[in-house]
């Protein structure tokens, strides 16, 4: 009898756990959803995330650019993606002068079993043997091979959603990333971080780096150290645009600025190594692998920073051709010399052998032999070939000195650091995905527009209350005046207070989000003067609150002083 109810009372202690499990799974998903988040807010009728904005735009007119042939909507001035007036009808009426126009000079082929090859789709001055395509290794290195080599190993393939319109790739790209993002909704990753530049960039490459795969695919929640603000989205979009600010300004060191005003991988590959030449190498791919994520996470979530790569790095993330051309938008000095080298059969007389110098030199074609440093000072010769040194360019070889001297220049000299930044954001987004874009499409949806359109800010700004509410209101009407007298610094100010970022999405200010990609316009609330003292912004739903003042002056004042303070920091965002 006892054994019975010891049975009995196994079974109900058992249900009972099971019980307790279940509630407390239910409990946790329940709170999960309830977590902060912010309240959107779109002004489009039946467009409520950014799925359906893409989703409309893929069935609306579009009017194809003669410049760069991308797809604008209808009614657009310019092109979104190489800036010309939508009203030019012919190459001829313009002089371009970025790489868009080149952007369709490739086109990417799908195989059976998701391998690629690259076909012409435009007419190029190069050869595929003189183009070349840049990959990782999971070893962590980088294979540099020409774009002949690599179709060789390739079967013929067929074109892909590469081919179609932008908003379909995009809506196509939106798809890939919710599948990613679906096995993730009730966990999240937990980000701290400091806001001092150095140790902000630091902590961010090492943080990232460590993190799992399926870590990195759950939402973040960002605290910043001894701040007690709440991540409802806010949060996370200020740590974006800080840690953008201070990665990719060239004084950090990981990378520089060229001519054109774009950046590339600095030369050196790590400033930690320059700093301390005994860190071990790994170390050093592991900041760079960090730094990649960081940009996959910015595309992955949908967050524009001033990536501003050039066309080369843009490329070797979707491991596309590049040659001898795209160095006219990255070394305008050694494009040209190379150009006249190639050009010309007398180049004997230039006294040039296969090594690699970087400018300044006294040489006059401007590429004569220089040298690299060690990451303790010590110089080194780059011999483009074995005993480069010692082979001197003649008309005869001087196409495979070209072609090594843009390999190394493109590619070799950072290849552990460029190794591990693609792999870095190949963690976060697969090549797969990634690749329904050029390398325009792919700049444009990382950094955004540069440019902050009050009309299209006001157009797509949603008025606390209703219309009803903002009759008659002078404060409304003085802000926008305002702040079309303000300079184009003091607007990304004034947006970052707002929105926690001062970068514009692509799509303008119809497509500001909250954190879950849902549409939630820029927002203005008009407040008594015993609510709020000073103009307040609640940054988890885009929301301006504007206190009631008796003039414009002092409204101006007030808003001037924020677009000239430190806008960052919360206490709940």
């Amino acid at each position: 009898m006892s054994d019975v109810k010891d049975i009995e009372y196994i079974i109900v202690g058992a249900y009972c756990v099971v019980m307790l499990v279940v509630g407390g799974w239910g409990l946790f998903r329940y709170l999960q959803s309830r977590r902060p988040s912010a309240l959107g807010q779109s002004l489009l009728a039946g467009v409520g995330t950014v799925h359906d904005l893409w989703r409309m735009e893929a069935t609306n007119a579009r009017r194809a650019c003669a410049v760069c042939a991308f797809d604008n909507a209808e009614a657009a001035a310019y092109c979104l993606l190489c800036g010309v007036a939508t009203d030019v009808v012919s190459l001829e009426e313009v002089a371009p002068t970025t790489s868009a126009e080149h952007r369709l000079d490739w086109q990417r082929e799908v195989l059976v079993g998701g391998q690629h090859r690259w076909r012409k789709h435009r007419t190029t001055q190069e050869t595929n043997a003189r183009h070349f395509v840049a990959r990782p290794t999971p070893g962590g290195n980088l294979v540099v091979e020409s774009v002949a080599a690599f179709n060789a190993r390739q079967p013929d393939g067929e074109a892909t959603v590469a081919s179609l319109s932008f908003a379909r790739k995009y809506q196509s790209f939106l798809e890939a990333v919710a599948r990613l993002k679906a096995g993730h909704r009730y966990t999240f990753t937990s980000i701290r971080s400091a806001r001092d530049a150095t140790a902000l960039v630091q902590s961010t490459s090492s943080c990232l780096a460590k993190l799992s795969i399926a870590d990195l695919h759950k939402p973040f929640s960002v605290r910043f150290e001894r701040e007690p603000g709440i991540d409802a989205g806010g949060l996370e979009r200020e740590w974006y645009s800080l840690v953008a600010t201070a990665l990719f300004n060239p004084h950090a060191g990981f990378f520089t600025a060229t001519d054109a005003h774009c950046l590339e991988l600095a030369a050196t590959q790590d400033p930690v190594v320059r700093r301390c030449p005994k860190a071990l190498h790994d170390e050093s791919s592991q900041w760079y692998r960090g730094i990649g994520r960081f940009v996959g996470r910015a595309l992955y979530d949908g967050h524009p920073i001033p990536a501003r790569f050039n066309v080369v790095l843009f490329k070797q993330l979707l491991g596309a051709p590049f040659g001898l051309d795209d160095l006219r938008f990255v070394d305008a000095a050694v494009f040209a010399s190379l150009r006249w080298i190639d050009s010309h059969e007398d180049v004997a007389a230039l006294a040039l052998d296969f090594r690699y110098e970087p400018r300044p030199t006294s040489n006059a074609m401007g590429l004569g032999s220089v040298l690299e440093r060690e990451a303790d000072g010590t110089a080194h010769i780059v011999d483009l070939t074995p005993g480069g040194r010692d082979v001197v360019v003649t008309a005869e070889n001087k196409a495979s000195f070209v072609a090594a001297y843009v390999q190394y220049r493109c590619a070799a000299r950072v290849q552990a650091a460029l190794a591990a930044f693609v792999a870095g954001v190949h963690d976060v987004l697969p090549l797969a995905i990634l690749s329904v874009f050029d390398h325009e499409e792919l700049r444009l949806v990382l950094c955004g527009i540069d440019i902050i359109d009050v009309d299209d800010w006001q157009a797509h700004t949603y008025l606390y209350g209703g219309p009803a509410a903002a009759r008659g209101e002078m404060t409304v009407a003085w802000f926008w005046a305002i702040v079309r007298s303000m300079e184009h610094a003091q607007r990304a100010k004034l947006l970052q207070f707002v929105t926690g970022s001062y970068c514009v999405p692509f799509q303008g200010f119809r497509g500001l989000t909250n954190r879950d990609g849902v549409l939630c316009h820029f927002t203005l609330r008009v407040v008594s003067l015993a609510e709020a003292a000073y103009p307040v912004a609640h940054t988890c739903c885009n929301r301006l609150d504007l206190p009631r003042y008796k003039n414009k002056a002092t409204l101006k004042r007030a808003l001037t002083l924020v677009a000239a303070m430190d806008v960052t920091g919360f206490s709940m965002a």
